[in-house]
């Protein structure tokens, strides 16, 4: 093309852009992007025409098939999402974008199944997804319960002590074992431990959930006082406090190890819970299959129905009717014909599709309907659709795309579901607690205490609010509904101590979702999530299979809530119920205060009617406060009520008759509802049907009699399951715990027959009279008579409650004592405390205070008191006095890694320089990790909790592009696999920052975190990120230089002399490994971990002098203003985005290269390798412990971090009195034996701290 014409071209372009592209608005601007990308993504699923088909075209079609069209389904629905972010962002407000934001889920929803239908349609396959509606509300509530009960917990700590607790999942375990701490006591053992009856027992379960309540609450208050409570005086930063929890948590685990080991248990408070087939409620449900992809019937391969394979061929008929196709002539064989379409070797008929739906039969000689000849009911059958046969021509020949049918429609089988007494005991327990914790917080005195030390515990505290005391009963409060959760949770599965951590990210997630802190949002976030992970699951489990044999992938519905959490955040910066609360601010400032007058006769109307139970009539009036409290209180009586019943009918209550007692009676009823339904019955039926009227009307059966088979109604000793032939202790324990169960249960029977009818008739009662009241409002009584009226209401309260002033004089009188005990008490405490500072003091200076005013934390280097000889400027804070605390740091950890033992032998050489060169090789790669924590969270303020989200994509891209091609890799050369690693990550690192620019610190980290476990389920279950002839991970893939450091110059592999390096090992052939072991006589080849030690050091001194260069210049202290606060680095003229973009990327790109060298260290990695637990706490506890912003701290506390993993790793090892260390890790045991073999000793112990706590 010429030039001019280039020139040309170019003008219009930027013509077009000026006058239309930049004149549009935002939002059709987006729409626009939004579309051509969504229409991008479906041409390319239905038609493979797509950018990535392009992509893949221009690399020569080196990208996997899979992998693309993958990647467009991801495409699709994440424009789904930018669909709904832009109606958040940029619509008007009004009711087009309200309804456009409640009918989101539902658009999104048709996104996704569309997505799915083109991705199966373009690949021609299909398949079925089946949703029952019960099945999902009854997932939905067992996922949302158990993840909320540890939720609740982190959003109560986090809204008063502003940190995230990562012990939370430890107080749900400590839940847990509590049930079996209080069923194996002497006590409630005979309930524990009998055999199933075909009763529920409940008073354990009530018990348990109480005791479980108080031990794990006042578990929560000696941690926080023994932990906490020092971080708090030190003003420890949340990231610290953090951490420390996290100690907490592993500290707690390794007792309940030690105690309880780590076999898998589940708890019953009563057998007769665990028969889930018995115990269960059954619903109606709804249920809907959906047909996905090609949904075509195959047709019979016999065309002529004569039962043989004929060829047919085009003839001048076909000819003449224009039906011979481009390329074919008369004579040619018609495809499709004589041929075995499907390849099974035999001749198949039409494929038969049978409908969930049904339709009337018909007679097959008449074709007349048929009728039932007793009830002249329509006889129905499934529907049928046949694909294309001989004998059937006008056959549909497919599947519908949808069938949706239920109870009524069914003709074979009752279309129902089950929910288990045992799994809605668990929901409606965490539901309950969760309500009580909001309305304790919203409607109490001390809740309203703990929300004003939530905002702001300063001012406060100036109020005379006791902010230590709030503290402490938020610790309580925290811990305790974890507790709760954990008891019942303990009933639904196999557990052991390690399981309830595996609920915490999920539960962090929620609180996230939900707003930071908020309630109500954890409480609506746990629903989310818990519906989004049941849908995803049958999603998942429906294609997985019919998508290439994806026969796992219904595990992802793990991370479904992660996805959906991170998609959320991206549309709502600071979750939901922030959202919620700014919609309730608008709607206020919009709404118009209602005029008493013009209101007054719709109020009273409403006060006189039923409504007023509900407290319209405040609502209508303005105050919808006191509306709520009506509400909360009617509901609150209904649900006990229901609630009541329930344990009434299923329990030993008097007149208890449960789904057991019941099975004759529910017998009877349906064979009186079948002879009912005859037209003409005859004699004998009309009398079958007599008698079982009289029988039903006098059935009078209870569970009681079930228990006893007596009809008596009375329980004795002898109904004893452990009875035999005299009445023993064991009886009589079981006998007094069943009167007490049975007094129980009538009570709370009892109770619920008077509160339902009681409290909505009081409730109306008092609706009319402020009714009365609100007519009658110009002729009010004076304000005078109205409070003495009220005082001789409530004059029985005011004496009971000056008898109350009477009894709290002497409680003062004890208070007073135990206040002068504490005076001195804190007297001796603080001199003990002086004269200890004064013997200190010389060291005191070994830990600095951050400048900010923060924490103590190890600031290496920080050792203060340097000789005055050295001439040292500024001592430890000079350049020079801090390199030299550095390396004297540095040089005690070496001597450390030295006297690392091993076992003495021949080859001691050898297995020291392997043993330093394992820690070295992974030192180099924790260093590399902490860098870039460093650099995002220590220079830069970004909060990155996805530290191995970015050392996988190294480690995964490395390991699977050098793999060979017949192990599923790529066959890549190491350094091209390096640098697309790097590239890679770079990528998604700056890209990373642009949709996050908006979330705030603790929002970031947990998207962060998200993505690393994502990442780690795909790991497990996804194809394509897999090597090697392994089920599941990546293995068989090369590591660099291995040939050259044990064969040198000489070729190894097939056809060579020396078939692999290892052959070269052996022969000892003279190569780098050999040139190591003489120089140190190790008398073998070094093994190859040095060579990884040595590229690891290289990395970690370069990585380190690139750091320091850039840190010093003009793009460092950007980095560091942005930090300190971004609005003031964005007022300088600094784009805070960009730099928070390279930022990102750099520490992407160290953390690949960090993933590659951990990958290059082991022969294969899972799933498991990136837990967070394993990877990114510990690189966060070296940050913490190396200092914010200080590269040499990571260094240190990486060292001592791998180091401490060596150690225990050692003493673990430690069992036999040949190895090292035998006799510290015997003394060790000794040492905490106490722990496990003196319960009640331990249980002393811990009451005593938390008595000195108190005090």
């Amino acid at each position: 093309m010429p030039e001019g014409r280039n020139i040309e071209l170019i003008s219009s372009l930027k013509s077009l852009k000026e006058y239309h592209w930049d004149d549009l608005a935002r939002i059709r601007k987006r729409l626009i992007i939004a579309t051509l990308l969504i229409a991008d993504a479906f041409v390319g699923l239905l038609y493979h025409t797509s950018s990535l088909n392009l992509l893949d075209y221009i690399l020569a079609d080196n990208l996997p098939f899979e992998m693309v069209f993958l990647l467009q389904s991801v495409q699709a629905i994440s424009c789904g999402f930018f669909y709904v972010k832009i109606l958040f962002d940029d619509a008007k407000s009004g009711i087009l974008r309200s309804l456009g934001m409640f009918g989101s889920p539902f658009f999104l929803l048709a996104v996704i199944f569309i997505t799915l239908e083109f991705l199966f349609t373009g690949q021609g396959l299909a398949t079925d997804i089946n949703i029952d509606s019960i099945a999902i509300v009854r997932e939905t509530l067992t996922h949302s319960s158990t993840f909320l009960s540890i939720a609740l917990g982190l959003t109560l700590t986090y809204k008063v002590q502003r940190y995230g607790n990562f012990a939370q999942s430890e107080f749900f375990m400590i839940g847990m074992f509590t049930t079996f701490v209080i069923s194996w006591t002497g006590v409630y053992s005979p309930i524990f431990d009998s055999p199933r009856d075909d009763v529920i027992v409940w008073t354990l379960l009530f018990r348990v959930i109480v005791a479980a309540f108080i031990i794990t609450g006042i578990a929560g208050v000696m941690v926080d006082l023994l932990v906490y409570r020092g971080f708090r005086l030190r003003d420890a930063t949340p990231q610290v406090m953090m951490i420390g929890s996290l100690g907490v948590a592993l500290a707690l685990r390794a007792i309940f190890y030690l105690r309880f080991t780590s076999d898998k248990r589940q708890w019953f408070p009563d057998m007769d819970f665990s028969d889930q087939y018995t115990q269960k409620w059954i619903f109606p449900t709804t249920k809907l299959r959906i047909w996905l992809g090609d949904r075509s019937l195959a047709g019979s391969e016999d065309v002529n129905g004569n039962g043989v394979f004929d060829v047919e061929t085009y003839t001048q008929a076909h000819a003449n009717a224009g039906e011979i196709p481009m390329g074919a002539a008369i004579g040619d064989i018609i495809p499709g014909t004589g041929e075995d379409l499907d390849g099974d070797g035999r001749l198949d008929v039409a494929q038969s599709y049978t409908h969930n739906n049904c339709e009337q039969s018909t007679n097959p000689e008449t074709g007349e309907l048929m009728f039932d000849e007793a009830s002249g009911d329509p006889i129905l059958e499934r529907i049928v659709t046949e694909g294309w046969s001989p004998g059937n021509p006008g056959s549909g020949g497919s599947r519908p795309a949808f069938e949706l049918y239920d109870v009524g429609v069914d003709c074979v089988s009752q279309a129902t579901n089950y929910y288990s007494y045992l799994k809605g005991s668990v929901a409606a327990t965490i539901f309950t607690a969760s309500i009580l914790l909001y309305l304790f917080l919203t409607k109490s005195r001390l809740g309203m205490q703990m929300r004003a030390v939530a905002d702001n515990p300063e001012l406060a505290a100036s109020s005379g609010i006791n902010v230590e005391r709030v503290q402490t009963i938020s610790a309580f409060l925290s811990a305790g509904i974890s507790g709760i959760g954990g008891s019942v949770f303990a009933m639904t599965y196999l557990w052991n101590p390690v399981s309830a951590f595996t609920l915490l990210l999920p539960a962090f997630a929620i609180i996230v979702l939900g707003t930071i802190g908020s309630i109500p949002g954890a409480i609506v976030a746990s629903i989310i999530v818990g519906f989004t992970k049941a849908v995803s699951a049958v999603i998942l489990m429906g294609i997985g299979p019919d998508l290439h044999d994806r026969y796992s992938y219904f595990t992802l519905a793990d991370v479904m809530p992660y996805a959906f959490l991170i998609a959320i955040l991206l549309i709502m910066p600071q979750g939901i119920g922030h959202a919620w609360e700014e919609w309730k601010i608008e709607r206020m400032r919009k709404t118009t205060t209602p005029d008493p007058e013009d209101s007054r006769n719709s109020r009273a109307a409403l006060a006189f009617l039923p409504t007023g139970i509900f407290g319209l009539h405040h609502w209508w009036g303005g105050r919808s406060d006191k509306a709520q409290n009506y509400s909360l209180v009617a509901i609150a009586a209904y649900l006990f009520h229901r609630f009541s019943s329930f344990i009434g009918r299923e329990s030993l209550s008097d007149d208890g008759c449960g789904n057991v007692c019941s099975e004759s009676l529910d017998d009877m009823k349906e064979e009186l509802a079948d002879l009912a339904i005859i037209i003409e019955p005859s004699t004998e039926e009309v009398g079958r049907m007599d008698e079982l009227i009289i029988s039903i009307d006098d059935y009078s059966k209870t569970n009681l009699e079930v228990l006893t088979g007596r009809e008596d109604g009375t329980l004795m000793v002898e109904d004893s399951p452990y009875f035999s032939e005299a009445p023993s202790t064991l009886d009589e324990s079981w006998l007094d715990l069943m009167q007490t169960e049975i007094q129980t249960v009538d009570l709370i029977a009892d109770a619920g027959d008077l509160i339902w009818p009681l409290i909505p008739l009081l409730l109306w009662a008092l609706a009319i009279y402020e009714g009365t009241r609100i007519l009658r409002e110009g002729k009010l009584p004076s304000s005078v008579s109205e409070r003495s009226r009220i005082r001789g209401i409530t004059s029985p309260f005011n004496e009971i409650s000056t008898l109350i002033q009477i009894l709290r004089t002497p409680w003062e009188r004890g208070r007073s004592l135990i206040r002068t005990a504490d005076r001195r008490h804190s007297d001796t405490v603080l001199s003990v405390k002086a004269w200890m500072t004064n013997q200190v003091a010389p060291t005191k200076d070994l830990f600095a205070r951050e400048s900010t005013g923060g924490p103590y934390v190890l600031q290496f280097p920080t050792l203060s008191r340097l000789p005055s000889w050295l001439n040292i400027p500024y001592g430890r804070r000079g350049k020079t006095g801090s390199n030299i605390a550095f390396l004297v740091l540095l040089l005690v950890l070496l001597g450390f890694l030295w006297w690392l033992p091993i076992t003495d032998s021949d080859t001691w050489r050898w297995n020291k320089v392997f043993q330093v060169s394992n820690v070295v090789s992974l030192l180099c790669v924790f260093i590399l990790m902490s860098f870039s924590l460093n650099l995002h969270t220590g220079y830069t303020g970004m909060v990155n909790f996805g530290v191995i989200f970015f050392v996988a994509i190294g480690g995964v891209t490395v390991a699977i592009l050098t793999a060979p091609k017949s192990v599923n890799g790529y066959d890549w050369g190491f350094p091209s696999a390096i640098i697309a690693s790097t590239v890679l990550a770079a990528a998604i690192g700056w890209g990373l920052a642009y949709p996050t620019a908006r979330l705030r610190t603790d929002y970031f980290a947990i998207v962060t975190i998200s993505l690393g476990e994502i990442l780690r389920q795909l790991l497990a279950v996804e194809p394509l990120l897999r090597t090697g002839s392994a089920a599941q991970g990546i293995y068989s893939y090369p590591k660099p230089l291995y040939e050259w450091w044990f064969c040198g110059s000489t070729n190894s592999g097939p056809g060579e002399e020396y078939f692999s390096p290892n052959d070269c090992r052996s022969a000892m052939l003279d190569s780098p490994s050999m040139a190591i072991s003489n120089l140190l006589d190790l008398g073998n080849p070094a093994p190859y971990f040095t060579l990884l030690s040595i590229i690891g050091l290289i990395a970690v001194i370069a990585v380190w002098i690139l750091l320091e260069s850039l840190i010093s210049s003009p793009w460092g202290r950007v980095l560091k203003a942005i930090r300190e606060d971004e609005e003031v680095a964005q007022h300088h003229g600094h784009n805070v985005l960009t730099h928070k973009a390279a930022s990102l990327a750099l520490g992407a790109v160290i953390a690949s290269f960090a993933g590659s060298l951990w990958v290059w260290k082991l022969s294969g990695i899972e799933s498991p390798w990136m837990a967070p637990a394993t990877s990114t706490f510990l690189v966060w506890a070296a940050f913490v412990i190396g200092g914010t912003g200080n590269n040499r701290g990571m260094i240190i506390g990486s060292f001592i971090m791998v180091l401490m993993h060596f150690v225990f790793n050692v003493l673990i090892a430690a069992s036999s009195p040949d190895l090292p260390l035998y006799a510290t890790a015997n003394s060790i045991d000794n040492l905490f034996a106490w722990i496990v073999t003196e319960q009640w000793e331990v249980t002393r112990i811990f009451f005593l701290i938390l008595l000195f706590g108190i005090l």
